[in-house]
């Protein structure tokens, strides 16, 4: 069974959601997610920071070369709120950054967001691995 964090939230479209100090919540896709990518990867974002964010709409767009099921993979706000940062570092496909996300998901964030509501649909870390992974 796969190791999901145990202070993980997470959404049933694969993004981990981290309560932060402060009110923030850190967000990124987890290794269900990250597996299913193939090939050359990179990250674009599709918002900025200080733009609204609205619950199931994409924050971020992951691109590979060779995807099982979609072209790209996206990361989604897992509730509205404003994007408070966005992790620019993981963007460059050469940095260090990049490379963990690659290879432990759960140890980068891709933005962050000041929430609104939080959410009564995510999933704990626990039922999370049990219902939603697919394998490596």
């Amino acid at each position: 069974m796969l190791q999901v964090p145990g202070n993980l939230n997470n959404t049933k479209t694969h993004e981990w959601i981290r309560d932060e100090d402060g009110g923030e919540l850190a967000i990124g896709v987890t290794a269900d997610r990250r597996n299913h990518l193939k090939g050359a990867l990179y990250i674009q974002k599709v918002a900025a920071t200080g733009a609204a964010c609205v619950k199931h709409h994409p924050i971020a767009i992951i691109m590979s070369s060779e995807l099982e099921d979609d072209t790209v993979a996206v990361a989604n706000a897992p509730t509205n709120g404003t994007i408070s940062r966005i992790n620019d570092a993981v963007l460059d496909s050469q940095s260090e950054e990049f490379d963990t996300f690659r290879h432990r998901p759960y140890d980068v964030w891709l933005f962050k967001i000041t929430a609104d509501d939080p959410s009564d649909e995510w999933i704990n870390a626990s039922a999370y691995g049990k219902n939603f992974f697919q394998g490596e």
